[in-house]
């Protein structure tokens, strides 16, 4: 693994997690979206793995479970010094969906709260193509879609950063070579499907690769409330050891 001692936690920038606390409700509703972002899709994927529940039902859990916490600040006494975030949501996750069992043998309706826009069919055809190995363990399952959510969310934000700085170009070849599937694909013959030389390919990529890596720091900052658990996070998503 390798050493990144300038990667420290960025205590300036906004942490959705400290944000839970925020005496200002735009900043907890900010907070909320930007934790709902990255955890709804390992919530819904684990709920219906590891309480055996159909999709309605688990779309039902995950919804009244992020409102209801919302609403009464159930994450707000999250302490970093006794388990990271995301283990803290998932107890906090079955605690509720045990409640809800408990109290009417079934998990209720969601009547006529309000609604999240959440895209469960994308992540039930995700489900279905997993392996069974692969939901053996529903917590360790939780966890790696976690680390995959982290990485699209950031996917997401590095395009659009290079929309913003009109830098379309470093993005495609990235795409095409980070992302894509084409093992054999060679910087030669990026340059050529994109009318760049081979130096021009390699200094687009490497920009890329440095710009995608700071926007994941970013994303996993503002997931995390201290530099213990932020280096924790990174060396979890990223494999890189901080120092």
């Amino acid at each position: 693994m390798t050493s990144e001692p300038n990667s420290h936690f960025p205590t300036t920038r906004f942490s959705a997690v400290k944000g839970l606390r925020n005496a200002d409700a735009e900043t907890r509703r900010r907070s909320w979206n930007a934790l709902i972002a990255v955890y709804w899709r390992p919530s819904y994927k684990y709920t219906r793995i590891r309480w055996k529940l159909d999709p309605e039902q688990a779309q039902d859990a995950i919804q009244s479970f992020f409102l209801t916490a919302f609403e009464k600040q159930y994450l707000a006494d999250f302490d970093p010094s006794i388990a990271r975030f995301r283990t803290y949501l998932r107890i906090c996750l079955d605690r509720f969906i045990l409640k809800e069992r408990q109290s009417s043998d079934r998990l209720k309706r969601g009547g006529d709260i309000e609604h999240l826009s959440l895209d469960f069919a994308s992540a039930d055809s995700e489900l279905n193509r997993l392996t069974a190995s692969a939901t053996e363990r529903p917590d360790r399952l939780f966890d790696q879609e976690w680390v995959r959510s982290i990485l699209v969310l950031s996917i997401h934000k590095f395009k659009a950063t290079c929309v913003e700085q009109e830098k379309e170009i470093n993005f495609a070849l990235f795409e095409r070579y980070d992302l894509g599937d084409d093992a054999s694909l060679t910087y030669a013959q990026l340059g050529e499907q994109f009318a760049l030389s081979i130096e021009t390919v390699t200094n687009y990529l490497a920009w890329a690769r440095r710009q995608f890596r700071q926007t994941v720091l970013e994303t996993i900052a503002e997931l995390t409330a201290t530099e213990e658990e932020y280096r924790e996070e990174v060396l979890a998503v990223l494999g890189i050891k901080l120092t």
